[in-house]
This record gives C-alpha cells, sequence and structure tokens, in this order.
C-alpha cells in the first residue's frame, strides 16, 4: 500500500474557491474534501480551459512574436544610426543649440586671437574663462586668460588686467601665474609706439600682486620717467629707448637683461640691484646711488657712449656700503665719483673713445675713505685716480694704468 500525505491545509484552499461553507470545515472528512475538488475540477475547472483553448494558444503565440523581436532587436541594432536620428531631432528642436551653448558658456574656454575679438564676443556670460592668443595680433606675446564676471562699483577698468565687454555689465580679469609680461597689458615695443603707460600699468599691478615681469627681445619706446618699487623686471635682452628718461630702482628692485638706449639709472633706497644691462648714448651720469641708498649691487654692466661731452660720468655712488664690480665700456669723460665711505669696486675696466676729450679726464674721483677698489684698470684717462682732499684713506690692488 502507497501512503499518502495529507495537503495541509487543504480544506482552507477549498473554503477560499468559496465552493464549501466554512461551517462545513470541520463536519467534513478529508476524504469528502477530495472527491469535492475532483467533482470541482470536473465540472467547473476543465470545461473552462477548454473554452479559452483558442485564446490561450492566440496567448502563446504572441508572446513568441514578442520574445523574437526583442532577441533580433539587439542582435541587428544599429547604434551609430539611432543616437545620429536622435541628435538631428535635437537639433531641430533647437534643444542641441542649447546644451552646446551652455556649455562653451560655462563650462570650456572660448579662445579669441586678440583682446578685441574678446571685447566684441557675444556669447560670453558670468563665469566664462577666456584666453586670448595676443593682445594685439596672434602670438604677439600678449597672450593671456581672462575670467569673465559681473561689473562692480569700485571696478576700475584700465583695459589690460580689467577689460571691458560688449555686455556693458560684464567685465574680463586677467589670470595671471607668476609673472607677467609687457605685452599682456598693452606694450607694443614696435619701437615707435609710446608704451609708457602701458608700462606703468604693468608695473602697479605687478607691485600689488607681488608678481615679476617679463617682456619679449624688441625695442618699446618710453618716453617717460618710471620708477619700480620693490619689482623685478627681467627684460630678455630687450631695449628700452628712454628718450633722456630715468629708470629709478627703489626699496629692493631688481632690474636685468635690458639694453638702456638715451636714459639714465638710479638706485635710490637701498638693496637694489642692477645687473646684465647695457646702457647706451647717455647723458650726465650713466649710473647714479642717491645717498639714502645702502647695500646696492651693480654688477655685469656694459657702457658704450659716443657723445664727447665732459659731463658724462660711468656711476656717481652718493652714498657707502655699495659694491660695484664687472663694470666695463667706453665714452665716459669720468668713470666713478664716489662721495661715500667703504664702498668695493672690482673688475672695472673703463677707457676713453676717439671722441672724448683727454685733457682732465678721470678714471676714479674719490671724495672720501675706506673705498676699496681691486683689479680695476684706467685705460686712456688722463688722471687715473683723482682725491678731492688730502689724507682720503682708500685701497688699490692690483690697479691697472694705461695712457
Amino acid at each position: 500500500m502507497i501512503k499518502v500525505d495529507k495537503l495541509n491545509p487543504f480544506g482552507r484552499m477549498c473554503i477560499s474557491l468559496g465552493m464549501i461553507p466554512s461551517s462545513y470545515k470541520e463536519s467534513l472528512t478529508y476524504e469528502e474534501q477530495i472527491l469535492w475538488f475532483m467533482n470541482y475540477l470536473e465540472k467547473t475547472v476543465i470545461p473552462a480551459l477548454n473554452n479559452n483553448a483558442d485564446a490561450i494558444i492566440e496567448l502563446q503565440g504572441l508572446y513568441e512574436q514578442i520574445k523574437t523581436y526583442v532577441d533580433e532587436y539587439f542582435d541587428n541594432l544599429d547604434v551609430q544610426e539611432e543616437i545620429n536620428n536622435k541628435l538631428d531631432d535635437m537639433a531641430e528642436s533647437g534643444e542641441l543649440t542649447e546644451i552646446i551653448a551652455q556649455y562653451l558658456q560655462l563650462a570650456g574656454v572660448l579662445a579669441y586671437n586678440t583682446v578685441a575679438e574678446m571685447k566684441t564676443a557675444e556669447n560670453l556670460t558670468n563665469g566664462s574663462i577666456c584666453k586670448t592668443l595676443g593682445y594685439y595680433n596672434k602670438n604677439d606675446n600678449g597672450g593671456s586668460f581672462y575670467k569673465v564676471r559681473e561689473i562692480i562699483n569700485t571696478d576700475v577698468v584700465d583695459e589690460v588686467s580689467l577689460i571691458a565687454l560688449n555686455d556693458e555689465e560684464l567685465v574680463a580679469e586677467i589670470i595671471t601665474g607668476d609673472y607677467i609680461t609687457l605685452e599682456q597689458f598693452g606694450c607694443k615695443g614696435d619701437g615707435t609706439t609710446d608704451d609708457s603707460a602701458n608700462l606703468k600699468l604693468a608695473l602697479t599691478y605687478a607691485n600689488t600682486n607681488k608678481l615679476k615681469i617679463s617682456a619679449s627681445a624688441k625695442t618699446y619706446y618710453i618716453n617717460d620717467d618710471f620708477t619700480l618699487n620693490n619689482n623685478t623686471l627681467d627684460l630678455n635682452n630687450c631695449t628700452l629707448k628712454m628718450n633722456n628718461h630715468t629708470i629709478t630702482l627703489s626699496n629692493m628692485s631688481y632690474l636685468s637683461n635690458v639694453i638702456i638706449l638715451n636714459g639714465n639709472i638710479v638706485l635710490d633706497g637701498g638693496r637694489n640691484k642692477l645687473s646684465y644691462c647695457t646702457i647706451k648714448e647717455f647723458q650726465n651720469s650713466a649710473i647714479t646711488i642717491n645717498n639714502n641708498g645702502y647695500e646696492d649691487y651693480v654688477e655685469y654692466i656694459r657702457i658704450e657712449n659716443n657723445s664727447d661731452s665732459t659731463s658724462t660720468v660711468c656711476i656717481t655712488n652718493n652714498t657707502g656700503d655699495e659694491t660695484i664690480s664687472h663694470v666695463s665700456g667706453y665714452g665716459c669723460y669720468k668713470g666713478i665719483i664716489t662721495k661715500g665711505a667703504d664702498n668695493y669696486y672690482e673688475d672695472i675696466h673703463l677707457w676713453l673713445n676717439n671722441n672724448n676729450t683727454f685733457a682732465d679726464s678721470i678714471f676714479a674721483q674719490i671724495e672720501s675713505t675706506g673705498n676699496v677698489f681691486s683689479n680695476c684698470c684706467s685705460d686712456s684717462y688722463h688722471k687715473p685716480i683723482y682725491l678731492t682732499t688730502s689724507n682720503l684713506k682708500n685701497t688699490l690692488s692690483n690697479f691697472n694704468f694705461i695712457n
């Protein structure tokens, strides 16, 4: 005999079908419940299935069609075509243009050939980042990054560090690194355009933001005096055409790698440095150190002057504790005038040119004590050393005289 376990809770299932009143639940035996369920299948369920057989077959067919479509769709899908179709729809509706415009205005860097081109651009918004490839012309060393922002009441629009734009409510503010160039601040360096005002803007900006200044190997026409006030100006062997004006180094400024034409240099305030400079065709004193100076360094200076004036001097030193070394050149009626004490002069070689007046020309005019001249050469001067008063104690070491 086969043992058959009861289906539990079979009675509850039968009642849930709604055919056995719940009051009969306890009165029916398990066998009676099974007999009832078999009768329910025979009289109710099987006829219903027979009557809906065609619908079931149709449903099965539709299911197979859907499954086949899905399988074949992904096997044959051309993704690029779908993308192109979607892009075409977005372009036609204008949605694509709007997305690109938002990206360019906010997320990307907008590039322009010149500052003038950036100023007239109509696609700039607050927060845009711009790059110019030049200031006046592409690749003129004036290219910069700018951030576009809303203008405020305290802004000073100078058209170099802060530039007005087509939208009057916006300005482009320059973004700098460790240094700026003269071209970024509008200097042309063509030898004829007066770059004085733009140079001064660069100096002010660099001083405020503690930046160095660089330039291209060009000729900048500077028709005015200007001052370096705690600035560093490394000019890449460019020429400053000064038109008989003066450059003043003040308060620990540094000027290097420059040719000064028709100009003079003054050191003021102490601890300045002048190096690797050539000074040409100047009037009066090529280099003057004021009496409030101290611990300045003047080194690797070339002097070239073709004037026959008896007022030209290479270096006029009005103070003490200065170091002056590696100075050479020609054309100064007086080489060095030293009025202060305890200065150190080393490797100074100066000579007269064919136009200079020989009579009473002086290599070193000494008006104080404690100065040292080491490895210096007085070449073709009438008086190598001239002491303005007696009893001045100075030191000459390896001093050469050539007449």
